[in-house]
């Protein structure tokens, strides 16, 4: 483990007990999959379930973290990735020492290099989709539709939560001027399918998986709301009552309410409030 310096800056920013908790599973070798690029890392960490959760870091003044577990953020498993990060002992992939690598190919090897990962991993396909500016939502729609419906139709059990994280990481990737907007959309549509998920009955096997796929796509929601304007911010405002309307089984959209709400004037976010004729439960 490296200096004692920066342990201490883990332990106070997650406190003694979340840092305890999480020094167990560091312990234990529930961290892998970890990826450094600069002063961010992700990783994927065994929780209670047996079950990995996507953990994200960041690593600066501040230390920060979100994972995709019911507890969201400062959690212990973003903990035992923070120590996982400090350790010489955890293999890791260094996304800066790769670009070095990469710039030194020249375009025909860099091509070859390309292809030859993607006919290994088809899924790499979606990082070039995620440069497109073209109909970027209405594809992850449609690829999380199919497998959904492929689910139906021949009986297979299919977790919403990883079919919803695969969405939501593509998403992240996503550029261009309307990033934002499209990620924000996304979040919408996917959380009405969640809920139609839940009158369809999947929650008698897939429960917990409907539950966590919301969980990510709240998180998502948080992270895209930079560049939102002000009257996009009053419309999203405006779908998520109409949404949490109809949340009977609370998968999360009262707490997308409060994200959207605490970035809205309170006058105005009352003045729209006024015109529902009723006020949602928001925490702000």
């Amino acid at each position: 483990m490296k200096g004692g310096g920066r342990v201490d800056k883990i332990r106070k920013a997650f406190g003694e007990r979340t840092y305890e908790k999480g020094l167990g599973y560091f312990k234990e070798g529930r961290v892998g999959d970890m990826v450094v690029d600069g002063n961010k890392v992700t990783g994927k960490v065994i929780g209670s379930t047996d079950k990995p959760y996507n953990v994200m870091l960041t690593w600066g003044k501040k230390v920060s973290s979100t994972c995709s577990c019911p507890v969201g953020e400062m959690c212990k498993h973003g903990a035992a990735l923070a120590l996982a990060f400090l350790s010489n002992d955890i293999e890791r992939v260094d996304l800066e020492k790769m670009r070095r690598e990469i710039d030194r190919l020249d375009d025909k090897e860099a091509k070859g290099l390309l292809a030859e990962c993607m006919t290994k991993e088809p899924k790499l396909i979606r990082l070039l989709q995620a440069m497109d500016d073209g109909p970027r939502v209405e594809r992850a729609l449609s690829r999380l539709d199919r497998s959904f419906t492929n689910a139906r139709c021949f009986g297979l059990v299919v977790s919403s939560y990883d079919e919803v994280d695969l969405a939501v990481k593509d998403a992240r990737r996503w550029k261009g001027k309307g990033a934002d907007k499209d990620r924000v959309e996304l979040v919408l549509k996917i959380s009405e399918e969640l809920l139609d998920h839940i009158d369809d009955g999947w929650d008698e096997y897939d429960d917990e998986g409907i539950y966590e796929a919301a969980h990510s796509c709240t998180a998502l929601l948080r992270d895209s709301l930079k560049t939102i304007t002000e009257d996009d911010l009053l419309r999203l405002l405006e779908r998520l009552i109409d949404l949490n309307e109809k949340d009977e089984y609370d998968i999360g959209t009262a707490e997308m309410l409060d994200i959207v709400a605490a970035r809205i004037d309170p006058e105005v976010m009352m003045s729209v409030l006024d015109r529902f004729g009723s006020e949602p439960n928001l925490d702000s």
